[in-house]
């Protein structure tokens, strides 16, 4: 195996066939992070009351709570365990540090996705051809924003993955089996902490490498696994022994939200066809990934199978198509989890092909084409749209952030907003909360003011109200439509003005 891996290229060659590249790589995150500062208006994801308001309260000084998340009921604050707590707690961390607001959580994100970029580069250093590998570094370079995954949307997959691949990295960098073993399942541990969807993937692709070690599923290598999932669960019942002693209600809201997650009511044909086009070209895209994520790993597999490249070399084939395939079955609602999966078994298949060697340089050269174009390629549509959307969107952004600051009253009381205008309003009130987690269980009376948004609704309709009575300001004009060469090519309004209805006693 060594003896593969030392032969595929010769250092001096490598490094000097894709020098250019790695600066072309490092010139896009200047560039993007100059975009992000000149252009900060990002809409906020759906998720981002439920994975950054905590984070934003923490670094504000309010403790780490938020009232705005699935399944509470109420408009207290309380402490936050609606998911796994790291990654508000890293955000909240660095929060504390740039703030909450548009520019500090486009860097922040930026952050993430090129550490995720950074990654798969270096798990596919000399993997692939020179040629190919600085095609993969210049791609990733351009979308860098989405870190080769998709749009961060405010959630924490991104993180997530991080770790997730950095597990196949600690098998490839540490001799001392005991320690790489011990690194790698906390690494997964830690995953879970981010989000337990990632976390149990971690340990799939931790097994899944441990097996192929060893050649086989022998008994010491069934100890090892019992012992790397001993310290996978370790950092899990840690949190959760802190978060009993914290407050005793808070898994009893973890559980409320995985019910709402996993509700059952409709059928699973239903819940695949609203994951698949609740959110229109974003969504459709990470489906896409996943079908052609599934195809690749096929075909590398019944090439191995086909062509054997040494004993056993179809196991990690076999086994990421499995993950691939029984992902959807459990997780119908959520397409990051198929493009996820879909992302790290394309990462791992290019770099288990040229591992394992196939003795054919064209066919190694034809799947990591066939791998680049697929991390890649269902990414620009959505990244493309998104930046004409930021781009033509600008102007009305900053009128409507000057009028929010100047609205009388917007800093007191429960404030309801959409997703999309989050860090618009977090520095004026804490109290902001997401409509679609109200419940009838909440105090409607609290709530002082009601943000009305343009952004997301149909193009040349009045100004929706919510249901209230019409004001003056109920018409077309400001409407922001995203074109492209002077053609309309979205339906929906992007300006960002709202209107801010007080609450009718």
């Amino acid at each position: 195996m060594s003896q593969i891996r030392n032969s595929l290229f010769h250092d001096a060659e490598f490094k000097s066939e894709i020098r250019p590249a790695l600066l072309f790589f490092l010139a896009t995150c200047v560039v993007w992070t100059a975009f992000d500062i000149v252009y900060p208006n990002v809409p906020g994801g759906t998720d981002v009351f439920h994975y950054k308001d905590a984070g934003c309260n923490l670094a504000g000084g309010y403790g780490f709570v938020s009232a705005s998340f699935v399944g509470t009921g109420s408009f207290d604050e309380l402490l936050w365990f609606g998911q796994g707590p790291l990654f508000p707690l890293i955000y909240g961390a660095y929060a504390s540090v740039a703030g909450c607001g548009f520019v500090a959580d486009n860097v922040f994100d930026l952050f993430v996705s090129a550490t995720l970029c950074v990654l798969v580069l270096r798990l596919l250093w000399r993997s692939l051809a020179p040629a190919l590998w600085t095609a993969l570094a210049v791609a990733l370079g351009i979308i860098l924003p989405s870190g080769g995954f998709t749009w961060p949307s405010d959630r924490p997959d991104h993180l997530a993955l991080c770790l997730v691949l950095a597990v196949p990295f600690l098998f490839s960098t540490d001799d001392n089996r005991q320690r790489r073993d011990a690194a790698a399942y906390l690494t997964a541990g830690s995953a879970f902490l981010v989000s337990p969807y990632y976390g149990l993937l971690a340990l799939a692709i931790a097994f899944i490498l441990g097996v192929n070690a060893e050649g086989a599923l022998e008994r010491k290598t069934l100890r090892r696994m019992i012992a790397g999932t001993a310290v996978f669960l370790a950092p899990t019942i840690a949190a959760v022994l802190i978060y009993l002693a914290a407050d005793s209600g808070s898994l009893l809201r973890f559980t409320r939200h995985a019910g709402i997650i996993f509700d059952a009511e409709s059928g699973f044909l239903a819940k695949l066809d609203h994951a698949i086009n609740s959110a229109g070209l974003y969504t459709q895209s990470l489906f896409i990934k996943w079908l052609a994520g599934a195809a690749f790993v096929a075909c590398v597999l019944a090439m191995s199978l086909r062509r054997p490249m040494r004993p056993g070399g179809s196991f990690v084939p076999s086994a990421l198509l499995a993950l691939l395939l029984i992902t959807p079955i459990f997780f119908p609602r959520q397409t990051n989890y198929f493009a996820a999966v879909a992302f790290v078994s394309i990462v791992i298949a290019l770099r288990h092909v040229a591992r394992a060697g196939t003795g054919s340089a064209t066919w190694r050269n034809v799947v990591g084409a066939a791998g680049i174009g697929i991390l890649v390629l269902p990414v620009m549509p959505s990244l493309g749209v998104t930046i004409l959307q930021r781009l033509q969107s600008h102007d009305s952004f900053v009128e409507q952030q000057a009028r929010a600051a100047q609205t009388e009253g917007i800093g007191s009381g429960v404030v309801v907003l959409p997703a999309s205008h989050y860090f618009m309003y977090k520095p004026l009130n804490r109290r902001i909360f997401n409509p679609a987690y109200l419940t009838d269980d909440h105090d409607r009376q609290q709530i002082r003011t009601t943000v009305v948004c343009r952004m997301g609704h149909p193009l040349n309709v009045p100004f929706p109200t919510a249901g209230t009575a019409v004001p003056t300001e109920n018409n077309t004009a400001g409407q922001v439509p995203i074109t492209l060469a002077g053609r309309t090519i979205m339906s929906r309004d992007w300006g960002w003005h709202c209107l801010h209805m007080p609450a009718i006693r």
